[in-house]
């Protein structure tokens, strides 16, 4: 029994490795190709990827550079906005979406929130949060082993009090990781894929017209009622649009 269970472990085990290799050997051979200028095939390299439930955020940054190659401004804004989700504060992202959003038709100011909390939270990803967490945690228990050990009255308040700082800061970042991970569960959003859009007053074709949204803008959605999205513009303007008119982040 012992020896079935052994080489079942191993068999899965083997078919994992297999697994990540042949996802890392995709995305090699959509790197080649987009370097190569043939762009839809690495679009039919990452696709495969994505239809596979493959999730990176090199995944979704290839794809959004891929299809803004091929001037699908509706999908490159998608996955880059996927690829931000997993990591908010890489550069070459952040400038490409900038770009990219200069495309689309609808120029939408952004509303202040006033939230500096949120603000601070959104300004490193959870991972990062954590690491920071994790690092003034381990230095925090080596200031405790250090005030065990010193002489000096003084210098055991020095510890004493870098102590009790590491503890708070690794306690308030910790709070930042948490907070963050599950703003990022919680949003929902999506990008518009329709040409045209005309956002209702209410959820049936008897509402009010309200305003007209175009393809690429990234919305906030607050709802859903009989297949359509209440939705809400970085600009405060909501309405309803149907839900095929948009697809989710």
């Amino acid at each position: 029994m012992k020896k079935i269970l052994l080489n079942l472990l191993i068999s899965c085990l083997a078919l994992m490795a297999w697994t990540q290799n042949t996802d890392e050997v995709r995305i090699a051979e959509g790197k080649k190709a987009y370097e190569a200028g043939k762009y839809d095939a690495a679009l039919a390299a990452y696709t495969q990827l994505t239809q596979k439930g493959y999730q990176s955020f090199e995944l979704y940054y290839n794809l959004g550079n891929t299809y803004f190659k091929l001037n699908d401004i509706a999908n490159a804004i998608l996955n880059y906005e996927r690829a931000k989700k997993l990591n908010q504060t890489d550069e070459d992202l952040l400038f490409n979406l900038q770009l990219t959003n200069t495309k689309i038709t609808d120029k939408v100011s952004v509303l202040p929130t006033g939230n500096g909390f949120k603000k601070l939270t959104q300004s490193l990803n959870t991972d990062t949060w954590g690491l920071l967490s994790l690092a003034a945690f381990i230095l925090a228990t080596g200031m405790l082993f250090l005030f065990l050990y010193v002489q000096s009255l003084s210098l055991k308040r020095f510890v004493l009090g870098t102590f009790f700082v590491l503890i708070f800061f690794s306690i308030f970042t910790y709070i930042l990781a948490h907070q963050s991970e599950k703003w990022r569960k919680n949003a929902s959003e999506g990008i518009i894929f329709n040409p045209s859009v005309t956002v209702m007053s209410s959820p049936n074709a008897s509402g009010t017209q309200l305003f007209v949204i175009h393809e690429g803008l990234k919305v906030e959605i607050l709802e859903s009622n009989n297949k359509h999205l209440k939705i809400k513009l970085a600009d405060g303007n909501v309405g309803w649009i149907n839900e095929t008119d948009l697809e989710k982040i």
